[in-house]
């Protein structure tokens, strides 16, 4: 039973260390966080478990992470049982959608999601309602939708250099449903069906200020990947924005003695 290879798959073990010892410090960089000693977090769509194991090493009371995935639930009990018992009365995992977790939580995360989430302004409500009152939600995703690689390859069943650049931008969505459905040899009549919301940073800010959060940071494009400086200049022109926001990091406080 100690034999890795036997309890988990390769590759998701691959991907979970990678998120864990890469991926997790450069998006605590890019949100400008990393206090959680003594809190309760929630972390929503966590998939593996990499960023749960993750804030639970920086000392938080205690982490929930849910997702729908239950295969990925359940490798990430499977991590804490075999790799990270430490953890075991810190960490809980959920399969379940957000609205069966019940308690209030001092900080809810969600790395990587908000991009796929169908209706993002009900899972936000859902979310400030897990919250205590002040409670901080951070949330950092990427791509977005028009943006150079904002199909994820879902369209075409791509991945990587294969992803054509801007392809939900260049062809009306008659046509790249159609495409889509041909290569991937399923029916494909909306972006929902490719697990996308087709957000926008204008929509988002739009949210934000229809639900009443009151932002401790909204920030785009963070990094420097190449050619991230130049996107960071195209992305102030109106009429530009959407098409050259990559990605939105934000820290939103719940208001005080306001319902969302």
């Amino acid at each position: 039973m100690n034999d890795s290879s036997i309890i988990f798959d390769q590759t998701e073990l691959d991907y979970f260390f990678d998120q864990l010892e890469r991926d997790n410090h450069e998006f605590e960089q890019r949100i400008g966080y990393s206090d959680y000693k003594g809190k309760t977090v929630l972390d929503i769509g966590c998939g593996h478990g990499a960023l749960s194991v993750y804030i639970a090493s920086l000392g938080a009371k205690r982490v929930v992470g849910v997702d729908i995935n239950r295969s990925r639930i359940e490798f990430a009990k499977r991590i804490i049982e075999f790799k990270y018992p430490e953890y075991s009365s810190v960490i809980n995992f959920e399969c379940c959608p957000l609205v069966e977790i019940s308690g209030k939580f001092d900080i809810a995360i969600s790395k990587d999601s908000f991009e796929h989430i169908e209706d993002l302004p009900a899972m936000m409500r859902d979310i400030a309602a897990r919250l205590h009152e002040g409670g901080l939600l951070i949330t950092g995703f990427s791509p977005l939708y028009f943006s150079p690689f904002g199909d994820h390859g879902r369209y075409t069943g791509r991945k990587g250099r294969r992803i054509i650049p801007w392809l939900p931008a260049m062809l009306p969505e008659p046509l790249l449903f159609l495409l889509s459905s041909h290569l991937r040899k399923v029916q494909v009549r909306s972006a929902a069906d490719v697990w996308l919301n087709k957000l926008t940073p204008k929509q988002f800010r739009k949210i934000v200020s229809d639900q009443g959060w009151v932002p401790d940071m909204i920030e785009y494009n963070k990094g420097e990947r190449l050619g991230m400086p130049l996107m960071r200049l195209l992305r102030q022109i109106p009429i530009l924005e959407k098409f050259f926001t990559v990605s939105i990091y934000a820290q939103l406080r719940t208001p005080h003695n306001r319902q969302i």
